[in-house]
């Protein structure tokens, strides 16, 4: 779960604004601790499934896990988070 949720990260660092970043990080427990964490290599990875291969998982993972990262933001987090990360899950 700790890497779909850094691959996430990432995801959004390349496709989501600063504000939605942003904001969607202080929805996530030790976000900033994870992004500093990141291998090197990984913020240029394109894809979401590119990045999961670089972290060692399957990108097969990905429709397994990211309905959690998913409905953990639902659960609370500010409202239209979820579509957000939703919309950088599709491409």
């Amino acid at each position: 779960m700790r890497s779909l949720t850094l691959a996430s990260l990432l995801l959004l660092v390349s496709n989501a604004n600063a504000l939605d970043f942003t904001a969607l990080t202080k929805q996530i427990p030790q976000a900033t601790t994870l992004l500093k964490a990141a291998p090197a290599g990984l913020l240029k990875m394109g894809s979401l499934g590119s990045q999961f291969s670089f972290l060692g998982m399957d990108p097969s993972m990905i429709d397994k896990f990211s309905h959690l990262v998913l409905e953990y933001l639902q659960s609370g987090a500010t409202p239209g988070m979820d579509k957000i990360l939703a919309t950088a899950f599709a491409q």
